[in-house]
């Protein structure tokens, strides 16, 4: 397992709940780390990914040991691929692939700062990308996102297989009659697996929530409508529901040597 920033803070462990769905079904997985920071540790938090950020450069880490930062307030979400559950038998993988780089000095340096900041893992989970209840654009808005918008339902025992089936007509509405933002649907394997979520992913607020936002969109037309009667039908699968607005930060994503 790629442990990334837990190794530098407290041991965190994982949450063991048996997975809802099996192993041969699984999609892209995603290792992700939530970490509440004492808002004025802040600064010196960030500082700390940064050096890591610089280690992972000057050691030429490759892309399958990258990760991508996301901040809610004073949370930070650590989000990084991995290949399959197996990969997870391997707490030190991570660590490993600095030994004997010009980066593992920057890494050091990053674990003493670490150790003086006031920052606790609070959650780690295991998502599983849904690609029927996905949409990418075949023209990509942006290279990267600014921001996103995190959709999170907790489904109604014995309604998972209704749930799943409306994720995938939300996912093809949202292609045909959104404004071109990618959406992916998660599903968790590890941590509340009786939750799901959809994250659409997005370069401006004001534009998102003004002229693109889907709902003025379809207003006054047949479809409208019809997205009336998927949400009816979704809100009978669910318990709860949240939702979160998330910053990217570019700076701190290591997505992998540069070309």
């Amino acid at each position: 397992m790629k442990v990334r920033f837990s190794a530098l803070l407290t041991a965190l462990a994982l949450l063991v709940v048996s997975p809802l769905y099996a192993q041969e079904e699984m999609g892209q997985l995603w290792d992700v780390q939530t970490v509440k920071v004492r808002p004025d540790h802040m600064d010196e938090f960030m500082g700390a990914v940064g050096k890591i950020y610089q280690a992972a450069e000057a050691s030429d880490l490759s892309a399958e040991y990258g990760w991508h930062i996301w901040v809610d307030g004073f949370d930070v979400v650590i989000a990084s691929p991995t290949p399959n559950m197996a990969a997870f038998d391997d707490p030190m993988a991570w660590m490993r692939q600095f030994e004997g780089t010009p980066g593992q000095e920057a890494l050091n340096e990053a674990m003493e700062m670490m150790g003086d900041i006031a920052a606790q893992p609070v959650s780690r989970e295991v998502w599983e990308v849904v690609d029927d209840w996905s949409y990418s654009p075949e023209t990509p808005p942006f290279e990267r996102p600014g921001h996103a918008e995190l959709f999170e339902f907790w489904m109604k025992p014995g309604m998972q297989e209704d749930f799943q089936e409306l994720a995938k007509e939300i996912a093809a509405f949202v292609g045909e009659h959104g404004a071109g933002y990618p959406m992916t649907g998660y599903r968790f394997q590890f941590g509340d697996v009786g939750r799901a979520a959809f994250i659409v992913f997005l370069d401006d607020w004001g534009a998102y929530y003004g002229p693109n936002a889907m709902d003025k969109k379809i207003a006054g037309t047949p479809a409208e409508e019809e997205w009336e009667a998927i949400m009816t039908r979704f809100r009978d699968c669910i318990t709860d529901f949240e939702k979160t607005q998330i910053d990217y930060v570019p700076d701190l994503s290591y997505t992998g040597p540069e070309s």
